[in-house]
């Protein structure tokens, strides 16, 4: 049995390259039974029929009811599958699996187009859903740039690894290593360890006087031997024992402020310049007439711009959180005690000191440093983040009245 399908359907939305049709297209449905024209049986004209919906029944009643009746199967058996309509306007549905009978090898192009029609109405709607706060990201990362908050990061965070780079190497270590736990190194002592000491000294004694009173040695040899190993004993028991514990004195979770990636005025000029090559690329002009794969490229670039721009604002208001005193503290104290860093550190208000044989070398942060608020990012991320069509009012202006 084979499969006449007809195009005419999705090939008129691309053909007029009309994204208001395309976004307003219905495409799935949770009541295939309630649809125009729906008919339980196969129409004649089966085989010249298109999909035109997805069905998916909702999960209400745990009965029959939570299924559709399948027009292959003659019964309700299905909660998810397609909806189809015949040129001579009949509308049924089928399961996934029962297109695949009824239709043959045919079924799996068919479904393959339709499937590919849900996703350019998908890249479409984000990609306008993304046109305004593509333009506010524009703006924003323009004024950061005129702000000067970029230059100021890069030269702050430049001192900081050319004149404490033990300390800012062991952040990173302790980051990857243990994920920002802070430990500190202290001898404790061992009173386990000196009670099994004292322990195998009462032991050898007890030995040694076995040995005398068996008569394996002579009582002169006896009495020398334990003045000795009296003698041993008490040296030992002088020395205390200790042992090296490491004890968790905070947790430092500014990961992005060591991250490997640069933030300079190059890096932010690449990102200005790739935003507003997308706003050109959006433009007015309509989606859908271009490919699918076109589409989803674009796509692609919206979420790497979203990543890169809010690896930016983290990255640049990280610098805040560092420099507050309770965290510079924290840092100080965990360096001047860690094996991995040299000399000692101290924090002042919006400052951090490390000192050595040579001096003092001092950290601030400016206190005229102020991250812009990005809430065009926020925008992005909802825009790219909804997996529906938005409504016809959220993208196309209302009608003039």
């Amino acid at each position: 049995m084979s499969f006449v399908r007809s195009r005419s359907l999705y090939q008129g939305l691309i053909d007029n390259e009309d994204d208001e049709t395309l976004l307003n297209l219905e495409l799935a449905t949770d009541d295939p039974e309630g649809l125009e024209g729906y008919t339980q049986k196969l129409p004649a004209d089966f085989k010249q029929a298109d999909i035109t919906l997805k069905y998916e029944m909702p999960k209400i009643t745990g009965t029959n009811d939570d299924y559709s009746w399948c027009a292959y199967c003659q019964k309700k058996t299905h909660r998810k599958g397609y909806v189809l309509k015949s040129n001579s306007g009949a509308v049924f549905a089928i399961g996934k699996v029962c297109g695949k009978k009824l239709y043959g090898v045919d079924w799996q192009n068919t479904e393959r187009r339709f499937t590919d029609l849900r996703r350019l109405q998908l890249s479409v709607s984000r990609l306008h859903a993304c046109r305004h706060s593509l333009q506010l990201l524009v703006g924003e990362l323009r004024e950061l740039k005129r702000s000067g908050v970029v230059h100021v990061f890069e030269e702050t965070l430049n001192r900081l690894w050319d004149g404490a780079p033990d300390l800012m190497r062991g952040l990173r270590k302790t980051l990857h290593a243990r994920g920002g736990m802070l430990l500190v190194r202290r001898h404790i002592r061992d009173w386990s360890k000196e009670q099994q000491r004292a322990d195998r000294h009462e032991d050898e004694l007890k030995s040694l006087d076995e040995r005398h009173r068996f008569r394996e040695i002579t009582t002169s040899a006896w009495k020398t031997e334990r003045t000795q190993l009296k003698a041993e004993h008490e040296l030992e028991k002088k020395a205390a024992i200790y042992t090296l514990q490491q004890r968790p004195i905070g947790h430092f979770p500014i990961r992005e402020l060591l991250d490997w990636r640069k933030v300079d005025s190059a890096a932010l000029d690449k990102l200005i310049a790739a935003v507003s090559s997308l706003v050109a690329f959006l433009g007015d002009q309509p989606l859908s007439s271009l490919s699918p794969t076109v589409l989803r490229g674009k796509v692609k670039e919206l979420e790497a711009v979203r990543d890169q721009s809010e690896a930016l604002r983290q990255r640049l208001a990280s610098f805040e959180r560092f420099f507050e005193f309770e965290t510079l503290k924290l840092v100080a104290t965990w360096a001047s005690k860690s094996n991995d860093c040299s000399g000692s550190y101290s924090a002042q208000k919006s400052t951090l000191i490390a000192s050595d044989d040579y001096g003092d070398f001092r950290v601030e942060l400016p206190p005229h440093y102020s991250v812009p608020d990005l809430f065009s990012i926020d925008a992005l991320r909802n825009a790219l983040g909804s997996r529906q069509a938005p409504s016809h009012s959220s993208i196309f202006p209302p009608p003039a009245c």
